[in-house]
Formats: structure tokens, C-alpha cells, sequence
């Protein structure tokens, strides 16, 4: 059965992980703040960031302590923190996200595969 967001189905693409990283926020020119990554996919992240000031169709930038930079959309606040869907990264960056969730895939790492992806919402 599909996920469902606001009584639609979401649709998702790419496997997710959870991952103990923090990640630093952007937008609007200032620093936001290091927010703790609770899932993530090469399509987009979920950060516990409960009262984060980000709603639906903001844009951010986030910036992974593996390397890579990333511009962000929000596709999902909720109580517990905000969705953000990637929107444009250079290879470098892609690469770099990678081999972080590959390395975090292994069984040493103490991450787990989930069974979801990115919705995609525009």
C-alpha cells in the first residue's frame, strides 16, 4: 500500500536511509543552523528539525560534513521536521553523497535501509 501524504499517494523513486550525520542549513543568505539527517536518498532528505522556519516550496541549501552541497526544495514540514527534495548539485557533490550512503550501508555502520523513497511533489 502507498504512503500517503494529505490523503495523496506519494510517489517514491529512491531507496532511503537513515543516517547519524548532521548537515548545515542555509537559506535566504543566512545560516540556519546543523540539523540531525534522519533519512536520506539520492533524491532528497529528511531532517529532525522540529520549528525549523521552512515550509512547502522554500528553497535551501544544505551542506554535507562528506562534501557535497546542495540546492533544496521543501516538499513536506511537518512537527517533527521538513522533507527537502534535491534540485541542483554539481557531479562532485553527487558523488560525494554516494559514497557516504554506501558506506553507510554496511552492517559495521549501524544504518538501516528503509523501504521509501523521495516523494516527488512540484
Amino acid at each position: 500500500m502507498a504512503e500517503t501524504f494529505n490523503g495523496e499517494a506519494e510517489r517514491r523513486i529512491f531507496t532511503r536511509m537513515r543516517m547519524d550525520i548532521d548537515v548545515l542549513v542555509r537559506t535566504r543568505g543566512r545560516l540556519l543552523g546543523r540539523y540531525r539527517v534522519h533519512d536520506l536518498g539520492l533524491g532528497g532528505v529528511f531532517i529532525s528539525a522540529g520549528g525549523l522556519d521552512l515550509y512547502p516550496n522554500d528553497l535551501a541549501e544544505l551542506a554535507f560534513p562528506e562534501g557535497g552541497v546542495f540546492r533544496t526544495m521543501v516538499v513536506r514540514h511537518e512537527e517533527q521536521g521538513v522533507g527537502l527534495m534535491f534540485h541542483d548539485h554539481d557531479e562532485e557533490s553527487l558523488d560525494a553523497l554516494r559514497d557516504a550512503m554506501v558506506a553507510a550501508s554496511r552492517p559495521a555502520s549501524g544504518c538501516s535501509l528503509l523501504a521509501e523513497a523521495v516523494p516527488l511533489r512540484h
